[in-house]
């Protein structure tokens, strides 16, 4: 998960402008059709400009965040930026000299190391573009290298060749200007297949790989008129398997994506989409995005259970017209996210995913029998008694708890429930099972979990996305006691009895999310770029939902941090050595400087994202507001 986090973490960072305003081809048919991962930005400038005029360009820009804004950048770098110390320039260097588009490719060449692309126009740059080869001829040479020149029409070519060492392999660089044009690669090889085509000839590029072609296609068509300037595209499981050629694999841990394509999730073949940056002055960022999952081969069909391989056939969203903001969600909420699936049909196709991740087959069986079976278990079926009864509706409202602390962040999972009455006796008997309280709360009962010795610190679906790795362990203490109720017609799963009276109580409508102007905004300005109807639709409030992690990085403890965003920039800062041994990484930046969250919070606007399901995918479309156009 954390390489492919990687394209994502750049993409903030980069743009991209209309292909005919390029002097030469666009990198679209420079690169490879064999791009497992491309990034093109193509109109550097304009990007730059655009980003100082969003929120979140303000915020680092500002005196008294740059600073820690620099180190994170520097941390991002060193993780992330191999391209330095193999083709002697960062991608900001390339951006840096670029006078229009610049963009950056991985390329599978099956089993071989993969090939580090770039590319940028430099046109009307000349200067910025030679001392930029300079600056790589010095880098290059540092590091041992020897250079063989030569000249294609239009341009120079460098050939870099680095002797092997104790610790790394022997290395080999490209590097070309042509036609005002930076062309570089790692891979030799791959560096000359992109002059060929950059001349017009050539193995095929990009623009011809099927799976490109969608994802392009179908995030423009979601986007309409809107001029995108940021484009990007990954193909998830061809990424892992051509990053893998690129780092030590000795290493350990468990193969996520490697579990995943067992279990039928290759149907998911590519991802692409577009950003505008700063559209208007109330949007500051737009984004679509088409995940392309056609059937699996030998298969057809319109639902998930007929057209994928084992548990990918859970990813059964359905489409309504109506997702209306629960009535009781509170208007203080961090974040709120309500679906549409097929709950039965997940848990129907759950089991082979379950035993790959227990490690041995019939694990998922042995467990729901034991339900029924076990004579010191509640003795219930799961499917019969409990999945049955639940309807297609799932909402998770996430806040956090003041002060905040690592642990902070508290949910409430409302599931609809078709038959609520059927549903309570067995829901007792599993918690009566499991050890819990029975309590009352303004006369409705509810079950108190009290938590183990250890607990699961595994996160909540987040973002649409299903985190999928082992738990992490906490000591009971740090636990707080989770609740689960049946009521109405739902069955509610909360954090804390203070959160589960929320979902009992309701709220005045004016107290309520739904009446909130900034969701209002957020979501009238969501219906217009996605108005047909969708499988899920997601508000957040940034400010909020930053918050936990803003403060615990000015307290320098964000290592510490349990909440989605605190986990997902501990990954891209931990290093390798520390996920082995499971140690919790020391913060890498100074926080003590930024300033207050209540002065950082006027940078982070709200946004909202919904999510259509397709015959052979889903277009996730979103928006990010500007405060200051409040």
């Amino acid at each position: 998960m954390q390489r492919i986090a990687t394209p994502l973490a750049i993409l903030f960072l980069t743009a991209a402008q209309p292909a005919a305003l390029l002097a030469g081809p666009p990198a679209e048919r420079v690169f490879s059709d064999r791009t497992v991962g491309y990034l093109s930005v193509a109109d550097v400038p304009d990007f730059r400009a655009r980003w100082n005029r969003t929120q979140i360009g303000l915020f680092t820009a500002d005196p008294a965040v740059e600073p820690f804004a620099d180190q994170v950048r520097e941390k991002l770098k060193s993780r992330f930026g191999d391209s330095e110390s193999n083709l002697g320039a960062s991608l900001d260097d390339i951006f840096a000299a670029a006078s229009g588009e610049a963009a950056a490719g991985l390329v599978s060449r099956g089993g071989a190391r993969a090939a580090l692309t770039m590319m940028a126009d430099c046109t009307d740059r000349r200067d910025e573009a030679d001392a930029l080869l300079e600056k790589i001829d010095a880098r290059l040479k540092e590091l041992g290298a020897s250079r063989e020149d030569s000249t294609v029409e239009g341009g120079e070519v460098r050939v870099y060749t680095i002797a092997a060492t104790d610790t790394k392999p022997a290395r080999e660089a490209l590097i070309a200007l042509v036609d005002d044009h930076i062309v570089a690669s790692d891979i030799v090889d791959e560096g000359r297949a992109m002059l060929d085509r950059f001349a017009g000839g050539g193995t095929a590029p990009l623009t011809d790989s099927e799976i490109y072609q969608e994802t392009r296609d179908r995030s423009r068509e979601s986007a309409r008129l809107l001029e995108p300037t940021v484009s990007w595209f990954l193909a998830p499981f061809g990424w892992d398997e051509a990053s893998r050629t690129r780092r030590d694999t000795s290493v350990g841990g468990r193969d996520t994506m490697g579990l995943l394509r067992e279990q039928g999730f290759d149907a998911i073949r590519g991802a692409g989409g577009v950003v505008a940056i700063a559209s208007d002055a109330r949007r500051d960022f737009v984004h679509h995005t088409s995940i392309y999952a056609p059937a699996a081969d030998g298969l057809s069909g319109e639902k998930a259970a007929d057209k994928y391989r084992l548990a990918m056939r859970m990813m059964e969203l359905i489409n309504v017209d109506d997702l209306a903001v629960e009535p009781w969600a509170p208007r203080q909420s961090a974040n709120y996210r309500t679906v549409s699936l097929d709950i039965a049909g997940a848990f129907d196709h759950f089991g082979t995913l379950f035993d790959a991740m227990a490690g041995y087959e019939g694990a998922f069986t042995t467990t729901i029998d034991g339900f029924a079976k076990d004579p010191y278990g509640p003795k219930i079926k799961i499917r019969e008694e409990i999945v049955s009864r639940l309807g297609e509706r799932v909402t998770v409202l996430t806040d956090y708890a003041l002060p905040v602390e690592p642990d902070s962040q508290r949910y409430l999972v409302v599931i609809e429930a078709t038959d609520p009455e059927g549903l309570r006796e067995p829901i007792d008997k599993l918690m009566k099972s499991d050890g819990a309280e029975l309590k009352e709360l303004d006369g409705v009962p509810y079950w108190e979990v009290a938590p183990d010795e250890e607990v699961s610190d595994a996160p909540l679906v987040d973002s649409g996305l299903l985190v999928l790795e082992a738990p992490t362990k906490k000591p009971a203490a740090a636990a707080s006691r989770s609740t689960v109720c049946v009521h109405n017609d739902a069955l509610i799963v909360a954090s804390d009895a203070a959160l589960l009276r929320v979902a009992l109580q309701g709220v005045e409508e004016r107290e309520s999310l739904a009446w909130c102007p900034d969701l209002k905004a957020a979501f009238a300005e969501l219906d217009k770029l996605a108005p047909n109807s969708r499988s899920s639709v997601n508000f957040t409030r940034l400010d909020e939902k930053f918050r936990p992690g803003y403060e615990l990085i000015r307290q320098n403890r964000m290592p510490e941090s349990k909440t989605f965003v605190g986990r997902f920039l501990n990954r891209l800062l931990t290093t390798e050595e520390e996920e082995e041994t499971g140690a919790i990484r020391p913060q890498r930046v100074d926080g003590s400087s930024l300033p207050s969250f209540e002065m950082a919070r006027r940078y982070f606007g709200p946004a909202a994202q919904a999510v259509r399901s397709d015959n052979d995918g889903w277009t996730v479309t979103g928006v990010v507001l500007s405060k200051a156009a409040e």
